[in-house]
């Protein structure tokens, strides 16, 4: 009988956390979204993210920014994403996006009042 709760308490957590996840993902997926058809001049960084994040390929961590923690968005990471970086058409775009494969930068959402994504120095490049 323990063992089957603690089975079922395991896969309750389990459960809560890819509820989380899917909350999260099409939280930055609206974000992403907004922003493609906002900011037209950076739509090619807004849309590679989009692909990264509908093709599995972005994670998130919780970490402590200053005196907030906050949800830090990270790549997978692979070779396999490289062939976004081109089609972003943005020398600078490209670049962050790179930097981003290569886990040199991370980043957060910020929600309060437009939604915005803002890149962070990761201190864990892969």
């Amino acid at each position: 009988m323990k063992m089957h709760q603690e089975k079922t308490a395991h896969e309750k957590t389990a459960q809560d956390k890819t509820t989380q996840d899917q909350i999260a993902q099409d939280q930055l997926r609206n974000v992403l979204e907004h922003l493609i058809r906002v900011r037209k001049k950076q739509n090619g960084l807004y849309t590679a993210l989009r692909k990264m994040l509908d093709g599995g390929n972005l994670t998130y961590a919780w970490e402590q920014r200053g005196s907030k923690t906050i949800k830090i968005w990270s790549t997978k990471g692979g070779s396999a994403l490289k062939p976004l970086v081109a089609d972003v058409g943005n020398d600078v775009q490209a670049t962050f996006l790179e930097l981003f494969i290569e886990g040199a930068v991370v980043f957060a959402t910020d929600l309060n009042a437009t939604p915005e994504i803002r890149f962070f120095e990761s201190g864990n490049p892969k």
